[in-house]
């Protein structure tokens, strides 16, 4: 929907793409229409109320630079309002089905996260104040012994099964908007090792989220 005109809003496919702001000349920050928005014939106010199925398309770009973005399938109850200068205001919830996080940093690391089906994007006027509930999954198959190596209370069995490859979800919650998106990450191993192993891990990971830099080590080596 942004930019869009009124004629376009009239012929947009079933789909929904809106993207983060671009700096103006003095450092503020301008919408995308403002920079690109060309003179329309028409001079009406729209108002749309729309019910979502999963057939409908939703993309929203985070980082024109980088590439994040990411694009999913929902449904929900969205109100789209346009005036004639071509001010949009979206309203309503869109509750995610499925879809994808594309995420990456600095060019050295890309990975393609799965989103978690219930999220919810919630609008509430302007589409740049959308505000995110999301949680995004990547998973892996991954020995857990790096992280246990060295670790004197377990066993020489118990280190050799955590040599074998188990699968691990690296976690990525996606809150704030599209102004200023703030991403969080978390790691889950599953229960399935148990016993000792699993407590030191717990414990392993609890220490390495109090530490950034090693955190952040981790979550980008997986």
């Amino acid at each position: 929907v942004l930019p869009m005109s009124e004629e376009e809003a009239v012929l947009q496919e079933p789909f929904i793409t809106f993207g983060k702001p671009v700096k103006g000349e003095r450092g503020g920050w301008k919408k995308q229409e403002e920079v690109e928005r060309q003179p329309s014939s028409f001079d009406l106010d729209l108002l749309l109320n729309l019910g979502i199925t999963p057939d409908f398309f939703l993309n929203v770009l985070l980082d024109a630079e980088g590439g994040d973005r990411f694009n999913c399938r929902g449904e929900g109850n969205l109100v789209v309002e346009s005036d004639a200068i071509g001010n949009v205001g979206i309203s309503g919830d869109f509750l995610i089905k499925e879809g994808q996080y594309f995420f990456s940093y600095e060019g050295l690391v890309k990975k393609e996260f799965s989103l978690q089906e219930g999220s919810r994007i919630r609008f509430s006027g302007d589409p740049y104040d959308a505000s995110f509930d999301i949680t995004a999954i990547y998973e892996v198959n991954t020995p857990t012994y790096p992280l246990l190596k060295g670790e004197l209370s377990l066993s020489d069995a118990e280190l050799e099964e955590a040599q074998r490859p188990v699968p691990v979800q690296l976690l990525l919650r996606i809150s704030g908007n599209v102004r200023e998106p703030a991403l969080e990450f978390d790691i889950e191993i599953p229960e399935e090792q148990g016993g000792p192993i699993q407590r030191v891990l717990n414990r392993k990971l609890k220490a390495l989220r109090e530490r950034p830099s090693e955190w952040n080590k981790q979550v980008f080596a997986l």
